[in-house]
């Protein structure tokens, strides 16, 4: 492939995620009550754990049929699919805001509800400590990411990553399904979301610390792992604000800026900053343990 149509299609994909993750918490925020969303929103995780599970351990074995590239056209055919979900699921009759912008362009629409959210975000304590605390997690995420695919780069070929990125979601898939569960029994009913926010930033600060002392790429994979797992049970701050009550029109400018306004932001700035730092690659591990503190300090 031309290398400018691959990165056409990492964008693309990275957008489709923000917009699915977004939407699906902003849309699950309005149809549960708090004590459903303790009691449930682990549990609608399990059908994602399973998947990847079943996906990550199908790799290995397709990889050895098929080329890499081909799994972009499964990968496709599976979204497809999907659209006729996404077209079945009710509205959740939530009242429509007074400033909606009906009538406008989609730029306007979304500069102004980008605007709102980010003076939502402003005028509560609570909101502008989340916002805080997903930029420190999505630092975080983007610079182990960003130097365990640049450590599997320098010493696999194409498919012998592709298959150890499988083997790692199927692993990741199972941690997670786990985790929900004792979310969902234990973390969230007995300690409340705040502290799985805290078990969330605790661990992370110490893998990362772990992984800065020791290095090696499977110290990394492991912390990638970790951190995936965290972050698909127990909570990030945009879905620690659909579980929380705050008023509709807030909530939902809340989880939509977050979700597609800072958190893209902030992966973002996690790249600037890692070609910043490319001749101090020793920096890197140190400024992922700095980012992953501030968000704990944060939580």
């Amino acid at each position: 492939f031309d290398p400018r149509w691959s990165a056409g299609v990492y964008l693309l994909l990275s957008a489709v995620q923000v917009l699915l993750l977004t939407h699906a918490w902003d849309y699950a925020g309005d149809l549960l009550t708090g004590r459903q969303a303790k009691r449930l929103a682990p549990l609608l995780g399990i059908g994602a754990s399973v998947g990847t599970s079943l996906g990550g351990a199908s790799i290995p074995l397709v990889v050895s049929w098929v080329a890499t590239e081909d799994l972009l056209l499964i990968a496709a055919f599976f979204v497809t699919a999907s659209v006729p979900l996404l077209w079945a699921a009710p509205e959740p009759g939530v009242p429509v805001d007074e400033t909606s912008d009906t009538g406008r362009s989609a730029i306007r629409s979304f500069v102004s509800g980008a605007a709102r959210g980010l003076r939502g975000l402003g005028s509560e304590p609570l909101l502008a400590l989340m916002a805080g605390a997903m930029v420190c997690f999505a630092l975080t995420g983007t610079l182990i990411e960003l130097q365990f695919k640049t450590a599997l780069q320098a010493s696999m070929s194409k498919d012998q990553i592709t298959s150890v990125l499988g083997v790692l979601a199927s692993l990741v898939g199972v941690g997670t399904l786990l985790m929900q569960v004792a979310a969902s029994r234990w973390i969230f009913p007995r300690l409340g979301v705040s502290a799985a926010a805290r078990i969330h930033a605790g661990l992370l600060t110490l893998a990362a610390g772990g992984a800065a002392v020791t290095g090696g790429i499977w110290i990394l994979a492991a912390l990638q792992a970790l951190d995936d797992i965290l972050q698909h049970s127990v909570q990030t701050p945009v879905e620690q604000v659909s579980l929380r009550p705050f008023p509709g029109p807030l909530k939902s400018a809340s989880v939509t800026t977050l979700g597609g306004v800072v958190r893209p932001l902030s992966e973002a700035g996690a790249g600037i900053l890692a070609i910043l730092l490319a001749s101090y690659a020793g920096a890197v591990p140190w400024v992922m343990v700095a980012t992953a503190a501030g968000a704990l300090a944060l939580v």
